[in-house]
């Protein structure tokens, strides 16, 4: 991502990740926090309880093992709701299709930075990320979003945090 950015000649950024992206923006945040002016982190894996950690590292494995197929169901029912999964059959069959399409070697290696990147992270000095986000940034790391419901069409509720206790759940960590 450094590299792009020397590529693109862009000295300070904001930066935003989802998932795997999130993982990798706080990495930069992390070893070049003079590059980053904010950051945002949506649904990005963290810290995990051991056995979470293991279910992830099974999984990884089995995709390393079997393809990317091969844990394509499992994440459709942790992914979307029965209700969501019924009323909308063709959002989920999308992403089978993608899935489909992915790169088995790429794919295989993304689902084990996703499994073993967090536990890299969180040896990391916490605190030293923490006083970066307290000290330099302006930061909302949004951890949960709402699964939509088409039918009610109800908006994206989600509950944010901010590092310097200012966000809408101002004081809770």
């Amino acid at each position: 991502l450094e590299a792009l950015l020397d590529q693109l000649d862009i000295g300070v950024c904001s930066i935003i990740g989802f998932s795997l992206g999130g993982m990798i923006n706080r990495r930069l945040a992390m070893d070049s926090p003079q590059r980053v002016r904010s950051l945002v982190i949506l649904n990005s894996p963290h810290e995990r309880s051991p056995d979470k950690q293991a279910e992830v590292e099974a999984r990884a494995a089995r995709v390393f093992a079997e393809g990317p197929m091969a844990t394509m169901e499992d994440a459709l029912t942790r992914w979307f709701s029965d209700d969501f999964r019924a009323q909308a059959p063709e959002i989920p069959a999308q992403v089978r299709a993608w899935r489909g399409r992915v790169d088995p070697f790429a794919y295989a290696h993304c689902c084990g930075i996703l499994a073993r990147g967090v536990v890299e992270l969180m040896k990391l000095h916490d605190f030293l990320l923490r006083d970066f986000f307290v000290n330099n940034l302006s930061t909302c790391v949004c951890t949960e979003m709402e699964t939509v419901n088409r039918s009610q069409k109800k908006s994206f509720p989600f509950s944010c945090k901010s590092a310097r206790g200012d966000g809408p759940d101002k004081g809770q960590d």
